[in-house]
């Protein structure tokens, strides 16, 4: 387990203040962190004016918490252990139920019970949702104390990526000895510990640096168990339908003892909760046939529909053609998260400006309506429709069903890019409007072949089309900062947005070729790193030729760059080689993969002898690589004398960071006794010795999924 700042002579307690919707870690009157209380987050839901909408809130919690009760006491088990700082990851699909967990969670250890007051109890869990990040300022070489034990949510973790790296070193380095324990629970869709944004925030980059692996337990994020009882499902279906049946003053029944329907709930479709709740509510309006053939997109399209149409309806806003605007103006501030005034009138003047149209009092009067029927929190002026999957739905048809007066697919591109880049402030949990619609592609838009087929056809696939014009409208403008957001936004492996992804990326290439023509020591560096990741989606896209084409000029490119500074740049060069290594080993290029391998190797010697803390894990990632390239030639010899330097250099490293460094030397040393195995070679006592010290440090909790055989 990674060490925190105990022994800092200067050490600061900390208060937690809390008045019913916040509670705030308070140094001398200063912020260092606020979380937003579950409470808050209630009374709000409460202010929703669709009844429907306000019954599927996840901070309502109008369902009965079933099916995971047993992970649920694991995780409070979590809460009160030994470890003064530690952090898990849970996964699961949107609507799987993530944000129900932690309240359950933290209902568990009975937080917040006194938030209300001046200050918290000692002793008294506090928890919540991170609503703002910290000030990473502190006194030098103070840490601080804690009060009471603390439990920091974090929703869209993937959203914060560029600062959840710093932030959490932070929470971990600086409390004292005697501090309350802190845990912290990272809420995303997909993660993983060998690529993107959980990689960033575990991999090791210096002994000064040496990332924070330790502190998750276990490294591996926890999926989010499925609802596998039918009789759990059932139960949700049966509630909820009472409830929905009740705002129409129905009676809801499903059928009792009927085979046909039970081995209908034991479809892998119903293990997720909102879609057995969507379909609760639309089974009261459409009947139960109906609702059971349609998917988890349907029913969301289903619900979105019906709260374009009450919005639409509503006296407020204005009938007919005027009635069009608020529901515009309501689907951008879903986009964005919400809506504070002034970016409210900013974009209501927008929705005027490409709609062509008027607006009693103008934009004042828009958003200002547009507000009374979608109210958001005390510092909101316009909400958002949520769960997501719905609030996606309802961007979908609120900007393209509207008749004859609808948006064309480039004022939709115009609009939705007005709302990416109006100036944010710090959004609660990082959620960003580029992240939203991502996933609104994600949920909406089906497999790779789907979009592949049918990406020109009408229908929410058609939304595809809104990426494109998003990307030439941004182009337009010479906004090369939007366009690196909304690759960041992309997830690391989404087979359905790969092909919008390279174009994307293609796009990125050319806007950095013409930069670095004319600023070649500005740009260079962006270009060739644009080129290694276009490089990287091409072969997973299967297009190995034209991976190869751009791998090799970011080689030339880095090479370039090194020659003229190679401090700078012979860690990318070194990086780029190895890529390449691989890329060429994939097209049968053995003999050029080799090449390619053997230089990354020797630029990491080199790099190693300078900063060894730094580069020898890098040395040992080629010395892997080059074992492979050895392997297909052949040359099973040269191979295995890879692997054990490989293992010999990271055996000091795994001692002094086993969490980070598990992973790697686990499959080096499983590859290194597959290959004695298939060669029939009895181990030297010099490896018997090797093998036993790595296998010591790599004994893991039994969550760890590297451990060695």
């Amino acid at each position: 387990m990674a060490q925190n700042a105990r022994g800092i002579s200067d050490s600061i307690v900390c208060q937690i203040a809390g008045d019913g919707n916040c509670v705030t870690i308070v140094h001398k009157d200063r912020s260092i962190l606020t979380l937003e209380l579950p409470a808050r987050r209630a009374r709000e839901a409460e202010r929703i004016t669709s009844p429907t909408l306000r019954l599927l809130n996840t901070y309502l919690r109008a369902t009965t918490f079933v099916g995971r009760h047993a992970l649920r006491d694991q995780f409070v088990g979590w809460l009160r252990s030994a470890e003064p700082f530690a952090i898990r990851v849970v996964t699961g699909a949107g609507g799987a139920g993530k944000t129900r967990f932690a309240l359950e969670l933290i209902d568990a250890v009975g937080a917040n019970a006194a938030a209300a007051e001046t200050r918290l109890p000692a002793g008294q869990w506090c928890a919540g949702f991170l609503k703002e990040t910290p000030e990473l300022v502190l006194p030098k070489e103070a840490a601080f104390t804690l009060r009471n034990p603390m439990l920091v949510v974090v929703d869209y973790a993937s959203s914060m990526r560029q600062v959840l790296r710093e932030w959490l070193r932070f929470l971990s380095l600086r409390f004292s000895e005697g501090s309350s324990p802190i845990r912290v629970l990272l809420l995303e869709r997909e993660a993983s510990v060998d690529a993107g944004w959980l990689k960033e925030l575990q991999e090791y980059r210096s002994d000064s640096d040496v990332g924070l692996a330790g502190y998750f337990t276990p490294a591996n994020p926890i999926p989010l168990e499925p609802l596998d009882s039918v009789s759990d499902r059932r139960a949700i279906f049966e509630q909820m339908g009472n409830k929905f049946a009740g705002l129409e003053g129905q009676s809801f029944v499903l059928p009792s003892r009927d085979p046909s329907f039970e081995r209908e709930l034991a479809q892998d479709k119903w293990a997720n909760p909102l879609h057995i709740i969507m379909a609760a509510a639309t089974a009261v309006e459409v009947g139960l046939p109906g609702v059971l053939a349609m998917s988890r997109s349907d029913l969301a399209q289903h619900r979105a529909a019906r709260e374009v149409n009450r919005m639409r309806s509503d006296p407020r806003i204005g009938l007919g053609r005027r009635s069009s605007l608020p529901v515009y103006l309501a689907a951008c501030s879903t986009v964005a998260r919400g809506l504070g005034r002034d970016r409210a009138l900013a974009l209501a003047e927008k929705v005027l400006a490409l709609a062509g149209r008027e607006y009693p009092d103008g934009a004042v009067g828009l958003a200002s309506r547009t507000g009374e029927v979608l109210p958001g929190e005390k510092d909101t002026a316009i909400g958002k429709i949520e769960p997501d999957i719905i609030g996606e739905a309802f961007v979908y048809h609120a900007l393209t069903h509207d008749g004859t007066w609808g948006l064309s697919d480039a004022q939709i591109g115009a609009l939705l890019y007005e709302v990416c880049v109006v100036e944010v402030p710090d959004r609660p949990g990082g959620d960003t409007p580029e992240a939203f619609l991502v996933r609104l592609w994600q949920d909406h838009c089906g497999a790779y072949e789907i979009i592949m087929e049918r990406s020109n056809q009408p229908g929410i696939l058609g939304t595809l089309r809104w990426f494109d014009q998003l990307v030439a409208t941004a182009v337009e403008k010479d906004d090369r900062a939007f366009l690196l957001r909304l690759a960041n936004a992309l997830p690391e492996h989404s087979v359905a947005l790969a092909p919008k992804a390279h174009d994307l990326y293609q796009v990125l290439v050319k806007i950095h070729e013409k930069l670095a023509a004319a600023r070649p020591d500005a740009f260079l560096p962006d270009l060739a790193m644009s080129l290694n990741n276009l490089a990287t989606l091409l072969s997973a896209l299967g297009r190995r030729e034209e991976a190869w084409a751009a791998g090799q000029r970011a080689v030339e490119i880095y090479e370039k760059l090194a020659a003229a500074r190679p401090d700078a740049f012979l860690p990318y060069l070194a990086t780029s080689l190895n890529n390449l290594a691989n890329l060429l080993s994939a097209l049968g290029r053995r003999e050029e993969a080799w090449a390619a391998g053997q230089r990354a190797v020797e630029i990491y010697e080199k790099l190693a002898a300078a900063r060894p803390d730094a580069f020898l894990p890098d040395l040992a990632t080629s010395l892997g690589t080059l074992h492979l390239c050895y392997r297909a030639t052949g040359r099973t010899k040269d191979a295995m004398d890879c692997l054990r330097r490989a293992i010999r250099v990271m055996a000091p490293f795994v001692e002094r960071y086993p969490e980070a460094f598990g992973p790697l030397v686990g499959a080096l040393l499983r590859g290194y006794l597959s290959l004695m195995e298939e060669q029939k070679i009895e181990p030297s006592a010099e490896d018997v010795e090797l093998i036993a010290t790595v296998a010591r440090n790599l004994e893991m909790p039994s969550e760890a999924s590297h451990e060695p055989q």
